[in-house]
């Protein structure tokens, strides 16, 4: 075996552990009867006696070749050793996973030299809780598994002989399969198929209802779209009418003559007088004097609305008898 076959095999064994590790949990969901029931291997049993195999259903011995049977293959009673433990009040598998690893104190044996199965009976009408623990070398388990097969039988289940009771239904097919003794379920490929193709139709019913639900919102929306197309438009031009309205009204009430001559009035200071006020509806001019250190240009700045202030006096002489000349020009803008 190359390396990379080794590694394959280990990968499968991994798969097959999660697979069988998933169908336990699925299993722990079911009632006790049918857990027990589906549990349960093939009901033609193969005991191994000097010579051969003694094939049985329900106790009653089959005579037939073992050839080809899907059987469950039943281990001598004397070479396991069964105990009965308390069970505490877990769930079945996390309580066989417990009682597993905790197989080198409830028996003689290292964890790595058996096999383990537990088997859960009915509570008892006191409502005390029990498990059968039982351990079987790996080393008988290989040489009968080994011995069945070479004689054309496939196990699909390990139980022990004289075990009918449901108390000791016991099954070491699982644990020989994770210990490499016995080969892989060969329908847990198809298991797995069967897994990966239901996940892919389920997602793709989930994208499928997705993809519904968008669309139908989607013509909702655009239903609607519709609908309120004319109540938008009359919204937006609601808004603009409104918008040209209020700035008409401000440009009127900014460019009314008594408004401008009161804002002119207010920004001018006391050292500063008007000779001249002219106005073309758009541009104000005024002309005067001022005393020294004031400044009318920056003044008339100041005010709202006033834009484009403008010193035109810069060659007119700089002083008279009444003090220093000034000449303005004042652009209306509108209000801010």
């Amino acid at each position: 075996m190359t390396l990379a076959d080794g590694t394959v095999a280990e990968a499968w064994r991994v798969t097959v552990a999660a697979v069988d590790w998933w169908l336990a949990e699925l299993g722990a969901l079911l009632p006790a009867d049918v857990r027990r029931y589906l549990g349960r291997g093939p009901a033609l049993t193969a005991e191994a006696r000097p010579g051969g195999f003694r094939l049985a259903r329900r106790g009653a011995e089959v005579a037939a070749s073992p050839r080809g049977q899907k059987v469950t293959l039943l281990l001598p009673r004397d070479r396991l050793l069964i105990r009965e433990v308390p069970a505490a009040a877990l769930p079945e598998a996390d309580l066989r996973r417990m009682l597993t690893l905790d197989i080198d104190r409830l028996t003689p044996f290292r964890a790595d030299e058996v096999l383990v199965a537990v088997a859960f009976p009915p509570p008892a009408a006191s409502g005390k809780r029990l498990a059968y623990v039982a351990a079987v070398p790996r080393a008988v388990a290989a040489l009968a598994i080994g011995e069945a097969a070479a004689a054309g039988m496939t196990p699909l289940a390990i139980g022990v002989e004289g075990a009918a009771a449901a108390a000791m239904d016991f099954d070491f097919m699982p644990a020989a399969r994770a210990a490499g003794i016995a080969p892989p379920r060969r329908d847990a490929t198809w298991l797995w198929a069967a897994v990966g193709v239901l996940a892919l139709i389920n997602l793709g019913i989930a994208i499928e209802l997705d993809s519904a639900a968008t669309d139908r919102l989607a013509g909702q929306v655009e239903a609607q779209r519709i609908l309120l197309s004319p109540v938008i438009a009359a919204r937006s031009r609601v808004q603009a009418e409104d918008k040209a309205r209020r700035g008409l009204i401000a440009r009127r009430v900014h460019a009314e003559p008594l408004h401008v001559l009161d804002a002119v009035t207010r920004a001018l200071p006391d050292g500063a007088w008007v000779e001249r006020y002219a106005w073309d509806g758009r541009t104000l001019r005024l002309s005067g004097a001022r005393q020294d250190g004031v400044d009318v240009v920056a003044d008339l700045r100041r005010v709202p609305g006033f834009a484009h202030v403008r010193d035109l006096a810069t060659d007119a002489p700089l002083s008279s008898a009444a003090g220093q000349r000034f000449d303005v020009a004042v652009d209306l803008g509108a209000a801010r």
